[in-house]
């Protein structure tokens, strides 16, 4: 039904706006006119539609205003159930029913879809990242123009407001602040949203202004705007001093129970709802959240179920000034929680396995309790005037909640869905190969281990003496650096060379940073295809600053054109083995989201000044369900290395290259004898005493040594198909990761410079000899050379020059850069901090720490952030 909505309306709108934003930047060559011109030409198409919606409006005021009179009669002599008779006597001879009221909403309805389209669209247009505009610097990103708040969305809601003054006039009392409430609800929407995205909404609320003075001209006045502050406290105080319970049921009269049903559906809607799979969809990591559409869909429905009778009960059971109240405290509730979830947020940056980049923004502080206060005694108040007052305006704020709150959770889930579907893996025929390699030719492949460390190999040899016979003829580095603290920063280089780390990167003028990191994988592509190569790249992180790689863009670069594909391979063909071992652990995967669910709704509900204790260092309460999703990428990535010889072939014709991924050395866990994570179906004991007594660092070896083991196997069937001494492999890793890594000990700053201790193992041609230990300083940066000695030597089309291996000469810069695209501007990597390496990892005068340099070639300051100590990233 969703897939159906969304291809049926959102979708063509979608296309129809792109469409005209790439004519209008293509005539203009400015995003910001393009902007401009987008909103013009679609409110123009939508003048008729605009035009029905205003005549639909006034037929409602009209109808009103006749009414009006004998209303405030009836509610003056008439109380209860005589008043509710009467006033159903008056809609009938008025040929009127109460949801008739749903046709003021008719402008609303058109800007839904439009809004929704106009949102899916510009906040993920990757064109605006680093395109300005007047003021704006960056329009891929929020203003910050106000010392860190945001102009636009204030500037937006201030035109809106005035839109809706200039129509003051027309509008009853409820109207008006009905209007209010849909600009503040706009506002809560777009404060923290890209300027671009808020730029064309500004803009359409500029010709709002327009329309409404143009309308203004042309319809009778209607009652009075709401009248001065200080008179509306007045009438506050009033209603304070009457008897507040019989005034609220005075106020709702004979709609107490359409009041009540209203405010349990929009409460339970924002609550349960729109509020929690809002935030799942901002998850950057996907892997292990399959299911979990029909998941929500499916829990939602159950859960309604259960609000819903607990709401019948509770009416039922309670008497009449209890349902009021009730009425009330939903409303309050749904305002409250609105204003925590929306109002002045911190940047905690994105989630990646429900934890979170930056969460020492979440700490509490003095002004964030001040502001809790401030909420909570403002809305409160703010709640009862209205509830008292204008009921009429609570049940038409409620109703634009419930109908935001559909319209948010279909685009978020639908989302969350078309994600979660790219990422999946299509199940393998049976007997399906997808990597060829020769008996014949040379063989090239480079297998990235994605957060791999050397300093875990000595002691994985001795609990695995069978890698030294299975790894004979390979060299291992442990004097093996990186670069970048990161995949998206470090992978780059292994495939390019040094001009693809991040100095390297940033010092070139020319090029988007997608087209600069794009050109790192074209190297081999373009040079082992010219030697005659077949070249396949599985999994290529990064390519095209798309995380899991943009296999799509790649083929349509190189495949066509007969150089190389592009296939994605993680989690192909493992789907029978990862059933098998989590059957028994479904209920209990199941109810772990269904708590982080909760967990998340918690979150976003919660005061300011408590959210931090509610994200509680990752554990949401001891609800986290990160364990599931680290699990499923564990054995995704695991059994997908063991099953690398039931994937090959080596009946290829001509020599191959082929790079592979694998994450496992990400998805640590203590494991038994055979890696499986204890607890999943087949688990065998766990192993003796553990080698480490930290157990984070007895996780990380434990998984390395499965990763090896993994390894090893493959060169057992790479020897049995006799395709081992004609090919040349490298084991090779992006980054360390903060631990204690045992190559590193005493190092001051140990956590830190190990993200930067790499891996590397290389075994070249009819190499045979023992395995063994190459003491050289290297960087992964030099993969490249290594790599393109093979073929003697690799030309970088980019940068002209010819890459071949040569020794390291130090010192190395490394770099700290967030770890996502969003965090960097269009053209450089922003750099969080900078160190120095100058020599062998174990000696602490190789080491330099230097956490709050920035290099010349940085971003300027507004497109950077302030340095992180490892201890806050964890």
């Amino acid at each position: 039904m969703l897939d159906l909505l969304n291809a049926a309306l959102i979708e063509p709108i979608r296309w129809a706006l792109l469409s005209v934003l790439e004519l209008a930047y293509a005539m203009s060559g400015s995003y910001g006119v393009a902007l401009l011109i987008l909103s013009v030409s679609f409110n123009l198409l939508l003048v008729p539609a605009y035009h029905w919606a205003e005549w639909l409006q006034g037929r409602e005021r009209a109808v009103q205003q006749r009414m009006r009179p004998k209303i405030a009669e009836f509610t003056a002599v008439f109380q209860g159930l005589e008043r509710h008779m009467m006033l159903r006597q008056l809609y009938r001879l008025h040929r009127y029913h109460p949801v008739y009221a749903l046709r003021a909403l008719a402008p609303l309805a058109i800007q839904v879809p439009f809004f929704i389209a106009a949102f899916g669209l510009l906040s993920h247009y990757v064109p605006l990242q680093g395109a300005s505009w007047l003021f704006l610097p960056d329009l891929a990103r929020p203003d910050r123009l106000l010392g860190g708040a945001n102009l636009l969305p204030l500037l937006m809601t201030a035109l809106n407001l005035y839109a809706l003054q200039i129509y003051a006039r027309q509008l009853s009392r409820s109207d008006w602040l009905q209007g209010v409430a849909v600009a503040l609800v706009f506002l809560a929407l777009l404060y923290d949203s890209p300027s671009g995205l808020v730029l064309y909404w500004t803009f359409n609320n500029l010709l709002s202004v327009f329309k409404s003075a143009w309308y203004a001209r042309r319809m009778p006045a209607a009652p009075p705007a709401p009248s001065h502050p200080r008179a509306l406290l007045a009438q506050l105080r009033a209603s304070w001093r009457r008897g507040r319970t019989q005034r609220l049921l005075d106020s709702l009269g004979g709609t107490l129970a359409s009041s009540y049903s209203l405010a349990c559906a929009s409460l339970f809607v924002l609550l349960a709802v729109a509020l929690p799979i809002g935030f799942t969809s901002l998850e950057d990591n996907v892997d292990g959240l399959a299911g979990y559409s029909a998941f929500f869909i499916m829990g939602s429905l159950a859960a309604a179920l259960l609000f819903g009778l607990a709401c019948v009960l509770w009416y039922r059971l309670a008497g009449p000034a209890l349902r009021a109240w009730s009425t009330y405290a939903m409303f309050c509730s749904m305002l409250l929680a609105l204003a925590f979830a929306f109002v002045q947020q911190p940047d905690a940056g994105m989630m990646d396995n429900f934890t979170f980049f930056t969460p020492q923004a979440l700490a509490p502080t003095l002004g964030k309790a001040a502001l809790d206060i401030f909420l909570l005694a403002a809305i409160a108040t703010l709640a009862l005037w209205v509830a008292l007052r204008r009921p009429a305006v609570m049940r038409h704020s409620m109703a634009v909640m419930l109908l935001a709150g559909v319209a948010s959770s279909a685009l978020s889930l639908m989302s969350l869905d078309m994600r979660i579907r790219k990422n999946m893996a299509a199940a393998l025929p049976e007997g399906a190969k997808l990597f060829q390699y020769s008996r014949t030719q040379p063989n090239v492949l480079l297998v990235f281990l994605d957060g791999a460390m050397s300093g875990y190999l000595p002691a994985i040899l001795e609990d695995e003496p069978q890698l030294a016979q299975q790894l004979r003829g390979f060299k291992w580095y442990p004097n093996t650096i990186s670069s970048g603290n990161r995949t998206i920063n470090g992978l780059p280089s292994v495939f390019g060379g040094e001009d693809y780390t991040v100095g390297g990167i940033n010092a070139r003028a020319a090029g988007t940073l997608q087209e600069k990191v794009s050109d790192a994988y074209r190297l081999y592509v373009d040079n082992f295809h010219a030697k005659g190569y077949a070249v396949q790249y599985a999994d290529p992180f990064w390519f095209g600053l798309v995380r899991s790689g943009d296999c799509e863009l790649f083929n349509a670069q190189y495949a066509g054109a007969g150089k190389g594909r592009c296939i994605h391979s993680i989690g192909r063909g493992v789907e029978a083995r990862k059933r098998a071992v989590t059957a028994q652990r479904k209920p209990e995967f199941f109810f772990g989201l269904a708590q982080q669910y909760l967990a998340l709704t918690a979150f976003r509900v919660a005061p300011h000044s408590l959210k931090n204790a509610v994200y509680d260092n990752g554990k949401w309460l001891s609800l986290s369900f990160a364990w599931k999703k680290r699990m499923d990428k564990y054995l995704n990535n695991y059994f997908s290395l063991a099953a690398l010889p039931s994937l090959s072939s080596v009946d290829a014709e001509r020599p191959t290259f082929n790079f592979i991924t694998n994450e496992t050395p990400r998805a640590t866990f203590l494991l038994d004898q055979d890696c499986l994570p204890s607890g999943v179906q087949g688990s065998a004991a766990r192993r003796a005493a553990p080698r480490f007594a930290d157990q984070e660092t007895q996780k990380i070896f434990e998984t390395h040594r499965c990763v090896l083991r993994g390894v090893g196997q493959f060169m057992d069937w790479m020897r049995a198909q006799g395709i081992l001494d004609n090919s040349y492999v490298v084991f090779a890793s992006d980054h360390g990761w903060v631990s204690d890594n045992p190559l590193m000990d005493g190092i001051e700053g140990q956590q830190t410079f190990s993200m930067y201790q790499a891996f590397l193992m290389v075994k070249d041609f009819n190499s045979k000899g023992e395995l063994e230990r190459d003491e050289r300083y290297i960087a992964n940066f030099k993969v490249a050379g290594l790599i393109c000695d093979t073929i003697g030597g690799c030309l970088d089309k980019a940068s002209g020059k010819l890459i071949r291996y040569s020794p390291l000469a130090g010192p190395v810069t490394l770099y700290e850069t967030p770890w996502q695209p969003a965090g960097q501007t269009v053209n450089q990597y922003v750099i969080d901090a900078v160190h120095q390496n100058n020599g062998p990892v174990h000696l602490q005068a190789s080491w330099n720490m230097v956490p709050e340099q920035r290099l010349a070639s940085a971003p300027p300051p507004q497109a950077a952030r302030l340095a992180l100590t490892v201890k806050e990233k964890q």
